[in-house]
This record gives C-alpha cells, sequence and structure tokens, in this order.
C-alpha cells in the first residue's frame, strides 16, 4: 500500500467515524442514509483487500526459517561426526554421500533444503552400525528426524519474496477508488444541511479531505555479531530493501543508514566465512531503530 493509499485509507475511518457519530442529524433523509451505508460497505471491502494484501505479501516466514537454521546446524554436526567415522574405515563411497557444511543444506531452496536433510538422515541411519554410537547415536537420530519433520510442517517459505498478487493489489485499488466515489456523493448531499446544521455540513467536509502524505525518516542502525563467539563482526555488506545505501560494518560491528523510510523492510548481511543472513525489521519514526543480527559461521 501506498502513503496516497493509506491515507484514503485514514479518510475513510474518519468519515465513516464522523457520520455514524451524528447519524441523528441525518437519519430522515434516505439519499443521505444510502450514501452513507454504500461508503461503509465499500470501506470494509478495501479495507479486506488491504488486509488480503498484506497477509498475501507475508509467505515468509521467520518461524520457517529459525527452524531451518536449527535442523541444517545439526545436519552439519551429525553428517561430520558420520564423516570422521567414515575416515577411519576408509569409506570413501559414504564419506561422499554426506555433506557436513551448513551452507550445503541452509543456502538452498526449501524443497532442496528437505530432500538433502532426509537423504542425510537417511543414510545414517542405514549405515548406523558402522558409524557407531561414539560418533552418531540412535536417539540423535530420532531428534534430527523431529526436526526434519517440524521445518517441512511449515507450508510458508524461508525466502521472503516480497511479492503481492496482482489480483489481490487491483482489486484493492478498485475498491479504493469506490469509496473516493462515496465521498464525492457525501459531499454533494451534504449541502442540503448547509444551512440547517452547519457543524455538522463543516465537519463532513472537513472529515471528506484526504490527510497531508507525509514521507517521514529515520536513522537505522544494525549491529553484526558472530553468533557462535558472540564477537562483533567487521566488513560485513549489507543492503535494505527500502535504501539503495550499501553500508560496511565497522570494527565494532555497526553499520548505519541514514534516512530510511519507515515500515517493513528486509535486511540482509554478507561475509566471507558466513552465512548469508536476512532478516525482516520494522522501522519506527520516532523510535530508536537499532538492531542486532547474529551470523553463523559456514
Amino acid at each position: 500500500m501506498t502513503n496516497r493509499e493509506q491515507a484514503k485509507m485514514n479518510r475513510n475511518l474518519g468519515c465513516c467515524t464522523f457520520l455514524d457519530d451524528n447519524f441523528a442529524i441525518f437519519e430522515d433523509d434516505a439519499a443521505m442514509v444510502s450514501a452513507c451505508n454504500k461508503m461503509k460497505t465499500d470501506c470494509a471491502a478495501a479495507f479486506k483487500s488491504s488486509t488480503d494484501m498484506e497477509a498475501d505479501n507475508t509467505g515468509y516466514s521467520a518461524d520457517k526459517v529459525d527452524a531451518k537454521k536449527v535442523v541444517c546446524e545439526l545436519a552439519s554436526k551429525l553428517c561430520g561426526n558420520a564423516q570422521i567415522r567414515m575416515l577411519e574405515l576408509d569409506n570413501k563411497t559414504l564419506y561422499n554421500m554426506l555433506h557436513s557444511t551448513k551452507k550445503y543444506y541452509f543456502d538452498v531452496a526449501d524443497a532442496l533444503t528437505s530432500s538433502r536433510l532426509q537423504l542425510a538422515k537417511n543414510v545414517m541411519g542405514a549405515n548406523l552400525i558402522q558409524i557407531t554410537a561414539d560418533y552418531v547415536t540412535a536417539e540423535q537420530l530420532v531428534d534430527f528426524q523431529t526436526k526434519i519433520d517440524k521445518y517441512n510442517s511449515f507450508t510458508s517459505i524461508s525466502t521472503n519474496v516480497n511479492k503481492t498478487s496482482k489480483t489481490i493489489t487491483a482489486q484493492f485499488k478498485k475498491e479504493l477508488k469506490l469509496t473516493s466515489t462515496d465521498i464525492n456523493i457525501i459531499k454533494t448531499l451534504v449541502k442540503n444541511f448547509k444551512e440547517t446544521q452547519v457543524e455538522f455540513f463543516e465537519g463532513v467536509l472537513e472529515n471528506c479531505k484526504t490527510p497531508t502524505v507525509k514521507v517521514l525518516h529515520t536513522n537505522v542502525s544494525i549491529t553484526i555479531i558472530d553468533a557462535n563467539s558472540g564477537k562483533k563482526l567487521e566488513k560485513v555488506v549489507g543492503t535494505l530493501s527500502n535504501s539503495k545505501q550499501l553500508p560496511v560494518s565497522n570494527k565494532l560491528g555497526v553499520m548505519n543508514y541514514a534516512r530510511v523510510k519507515r515500515g517493513k523492510a528486509i535486511a540482509t548481511f554478507k561475509l566471507d566465512g558466513f552465512v548469508e543472513q536476512s532478516k525482516e525489521i520494522r522501522i519506527l519514526v520516532g523510535k530508536d531503530n537499532k538492531f542486532v543480527v547474529k551470523m553463523g559461521a559456514r
């Protein structure tokens, strides 16, 4: 939703509230009552479509990302232990079937992640006797399968594609346009009260105005730390979905964005030797917009 569209939604809410509060003044005017009822119906439809747009834009799931991190880290650990045992047994075939880097599981599409995780679990399960409990236990594989199943249970995605259905967007714009037509009709009908109900007449006109659109910006500070050691990470390259700035973290692990538009944004961080990290942040005007992001080593 654009700032202008949000302003119109705010106008609609204010106008409907004002008319409801003053219904007794025009309840005998059939045309005015009909126009107000239609406006409330159209406003409700536009509000629902705006909600649908937001829902459509949140196919991304932070919970799924968290589950993906956990299960991929476990896969890396268990496969690493199993590979050590395979080296001792000089079993190169089985060694090559397993992968001990988190990136192999994490930095791919969700469907491929699921496939690779399940294959790793199945290979270790089928060869558990050779691997022995000193390296991987049956209990660990049960826990691994539980985490795989939990990750797969999320129907959302772990990559925020930030796309909204064109159909839903078109529907919202159409319904919002209807509310503007309703506003114009009400502004015409309320002229009947210009002489008899001056305060009401002026109140309706005032509430029919679209608020001035102000694009408010603020500064954002993000501190990047090593998820394992807790050390501040320098030279991390950052990107923000609503900014063209490309800051790099300093020795204190801090990167700054100047005058960023308020609202939701996707922040992405890259550093050699670490898994690329993405995080959805909400930028608030007049607030201390400071965030902390942890990056895990590959």
